[in-house]
């Protein structure tokens, strides 16, 4: 019998308008959910610190979030306790129900102004949930920097 392979992480990339019900659910696109009908995926979902948008994390990028902070040595321990202490506080586990839905909490839509449409959009190894006219003030004013950054590496 062959080994079964593992589970290729997901990238998450491109940006997606979807609704956001009366329950607070969004459907998340399909290409970042994981293939077969009877796996259910699930996410962390924290506040950006500012509150401007939702991160949203599967398992593995959320814990790497831990090692992270207890294996830079650049931050004191005290420090690393207080920022764990708040990001593991201020997260919420969330599985996607069988029509791939993510619901979100009223607190995280009231605090970061989610109602009607959302704005999703991929960063790698994990994605953001905004408020559609932030997205495009952030977008807008980020322009310069995503230019000045892409010329840098040769991408244009």
């Amino acid at each position: 019998m062959p080994a079964e392979s593992p589970v290729k992480p997901i990238t998450f990339a491109g940006e997606y308008l979807h609704a956001l019900d009366n329950k607070n659910r969004v459907t998340i696109p399909s290409a970042w959910r994981k293939p077969g009908e009877d796996q259910l995926d699930e996410f962390f979902v924290v506040p950006e610190f500012g509150n401007r948008f939702l991160i949203v994390m599967p398992p593995d990028e959320f814990n790497a979030a831990r090692n992270d902070v207890n294996s830079n040595p650049e931050i004191p321990r005290a420090k690393a306790r207080v920022f764990l202490r708040n990001f593991y506080g201020k997260a919420r586990n969330c599985v996607l129900d069988r029509q791939g839905r993510l619901l979100l909490s009223e607190e995280n839509c009231r605090d970061v102004g989610l109602s009607g449409e959302v704005m999703m959009n991929g960063v790698h190894g994990r994605f953001e949930i905004w408020n559609p006219g932030r997205y495009a003030e952030s977008a807008a004013a980020a322009a310069d920097t995503y230019k000045e950054v892409g010329e840098m590496i040769g991408i244009w």
